[in-house]
Protein backbone atom coordinates (compact mmCIF):
# COMPACT_ATOMS: atom_id res chain seq x y z
CA UNK A 1 0.00 0.00 0.00
CA UNK A 2 1.64 3.09 -1.26
CA UNK A 3 -1.04 5.79 0.84
CA UNK A 4 -2.67 5.45 4.27
CA UNK A 5 -5.15 7.44 5.92
CA UNK A 6 -4.67 8.92 9.47
CA UNK A 7 -7.46 10.00 12.34
CA UNK A 8 -6.25 13.41 13.00
CA UNK A 9 -7.05 13.25 16.58
CA UNK A 10 -5.55 10.14 18.08
CA UNK A 11 -3.27 9.33 14.36
CA UNK A 12 -4.30 5.72 14.30
CA UNK A 13 -4.44 4.12 10.97
CA UNK A 14 -7.91 3.82 9.51
CA UNK A 15 -7.38 1.67 6.36
CA UNK A 16 -7.94 -2.00 6.23
CA UNK A 17 -7.92 -4.57 3.25
CA UNK A 18 -7.58 -1.74 1.16
CA UNK A 19 -10.85 0.12 2.34
CA UNK A 20 -11.04 3.55 4.70
CA UNK A 21 -13.24 2.27 7.69
CA UNK A 22 -14.88 5.02 9.35
CA UNK A 23 -17.63 5.14 12.08
CA UNK A 24 -21.31 7.04 11.05
CA UNK A 25 -24.08 8.18 12.55
CA UNK A 26 -26.87 10.45 10.88
CA UNK A 27 -28.00 13.32 12.11
CA UNK A 28 -31.73 12.84 11.69
CA UNK A 29 -32.05 9.52 12.34
CA UNK A 30 -31.08 6.53 15.08
CA UNK A 31 -28.79 5.37 12.15
CA UNK A 32 -25.28 4.31 12.84
CA UNK A 33 -22.59 1.80 11.95
CA UNK A 34 -19.11 1.05 9.80
CA UNK A 35 -18.59 2.72 6.34
CA UNK A 36 -15.93 1.13 3.61
CA UNK A 37 -15.11 4.17 1.57
CA UNK A 38 -12.71 3.36 -1.37
CA UNK A 39 -9.36 4.74 -0.68
CA UNK A 40 -8.81 6.51 -4.25
CA UNK A 41 -9.74 10.34 -4.00
CA UNK A 42 -12.94 10.99 -5.94
CA UNK A 43 -13.92 7.30 -6.13
CA UNK A 44 -16.96 7.89 -4.12
CA UNK A 45 -17.88 3.91 -3.98
CA UNK A 46 -18.02 1.95 -0.44
CA UNK A 47 -19.84 -0.86 1.18
CA UNK A 48 -22.18 -0.58 4.89
CA UNK A 49 -24.44 -2.75 5.47
CA UNK A 50 -27.88 -2.55 3.95
CA UNK A 51 -29.88 -1.78 7.30
CA UNK A 52 -27.71 1.69 7.43
CA UNK A 53 -29.83 2.87 4.34
CA UNK A 54 -28.55 6.54 4.08
CA UNK A 55 -30.56 8.99 1.77
CA UNK A 56 -28.85 10.99 -0.33
CA UNK A 57 -28.73 14.55 0.53
CA UNK A 58 -28.50 12.98 4.28
CA UNK A 59 -25.80 14.71 6.53
CA UNK A 60 -24.12 12.25 8.89
CA UNK A 61 -21.49 12.20 11.15
CA UNK A 62 -18.10 10.57 11.12
CA UNK A 63 -16.57 9.06 13.67
CA UNK A 64 -12.54 7.37 14.05
CA UNK A 65 -13.53 3.91 14.75
CA UNK A 66 -10.71 3.72 17.63
CA UNK A 67 -10.59 6.68 19.41
CA UNK A 68 -14.45 8.04 18.57
CA UNK A 69 -13.31 11.45 18.11
CA UNK A 70 -15.73 13.52 15.49
CA UNK A 71 -14.44 14.30 12.05
CA UNK A 72 -16.09 17.19 11.22
CA UNK A 73 -13.80 20.51 11.12
CA UNK A 74 -16.58 23.90 11.56
CA UNK A 75 -13.67 26.15 11.85
CA UNK A 76 -13.80 25.45 7.63
CA UNK A 77 -17.12 24.36 6.90
CA UNK A 78 -19.69 22.48 9.21
CA UNK A 79 -20.65 20.12 6.16
CA UNK A 80 -16.78 18.90 6.02
CA UNK A 81 -14.99 15.99 7.53
CA UNK A 82 -10.95 16.29 7.62
CA UNK A 83 -8.44 13.23 7.86
CA UNK A 84 -4.43 12.63 7.19
CA UNK A 85 -3.21 11.05 4.47
CA UNK A 86 0.10 9.24 4.68
CA UNK A 87 1.85 8.80 1.70
CA UNK A 88 4.10 6.89 3.39
CA UNK A 89 7.45 8.36 1.81
CA UNK A 90 7.21 11.21 4.50
CA UNK A 91 4.65 13.38 2.88
CA UNK A 92 1.02 13.88 4.62
CA UNK A 93 -1.75 16.20 3.31
CA UNK A 94 -5.29 17.10 4.85
CA UNK A 95 -7.88 15.47 2.78
CA UNK A 96 -11.61 16.49 3.37
CA UNK A 97 -14.89 15.26 2.22
CA UNK A 98 -18.82 16.45 2.29
CA UNK A 99 -20.34 14.71 5.48
CA UNK A 100 -23.18 15.28 2.96
CA UNK A 101 -24.74 11.97 1.33
CA UNK A 102 -24.65 12.23 -2.58
CA UNK A 103 -22.42 15.63 -2.49
CA UNK A 104 -19.21 14.30 -4.22
CA UNK A 105 -16.08 17.11 -3.30
CA UNK A 106 -13.01 15.84 -2.16
CA UNK A 107 -9.79 18.21 -1.21
CA UNK A 108 -6.10 17.29 -0.99
CA UNK A 109 -4.21 20.34 0.72
CA UNK A 110 -0.72 21.04 2.12
CA UNK A 111 0.23 23.56 4.29
CA UNK A 112 -0.24 26.75 1.68
CA UNK A 113 -2.37 25.47 -1.06
CA UNK A 114 -5.37 23.12 -2.09
CA UNK A 115 -3.36 20.31 -4.53
CA UNK A 116 -6.12 18.31 -5.67
CA UNK A 117 -9.78 19.23 -5.66
CA UNK A 118 -13.07 15.95 -6.68
CA UNK A 119 -16.32 15.62 -7.20
CA UNK A 120 -18.61 17.46 -9.10
CA UNK A 121 -20.20 19.30 -6.06
CA UNK A 122 -15.91 20.56 -4.81
CA UNK A 123 -16.80 23.99 -6.38
CA UNK A 124 -19.21 25.19 -3.21
CA UNK A 125 -16.14 24.93 -0.69
CA UNK A 126 -13.28 26.54 -2.98
CA UNK A 127 -14.32 29.91 -1.53
CA UNK A 128 -13.49 28.52 2.43
CA UNK A 129 -10.31 26.59 1.87
CA UNK A 130 -9.21 29.95 0.13
CA UNK A 131 -10.24 32.27 2.49
CA UNK A 132 -8.65 29.51 5.24
CA UNK A 133 -5.25 29.19 3.23
CA UNK A 134 -5.38 33.24 2.73
CA UNK A 135 -5.91 33.70 7.19
CA UNK A 136 -2.93 31.16 7.75
CA UNK A 137 -0.45 32.70 5.43
CA UNK A 138 -1.06 36.32 6.43
CA UNK A 139 -0.74 34.78 10.20
CA UNK A 140 2.71 33.69 9.21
Amino acid sequence: MNTDYLCPHCMSHLVCCDHLILTLESETSDKRGLLMMNVGLGDYSYRNHPSLGIEDGETVEFFCPVCRANLKVPDINDKLVRLILDMNDGKRFDVYFSRVAGEHSTFKIDQEDVIEQYGEDANAYVTYFTAKLKKQMSQS
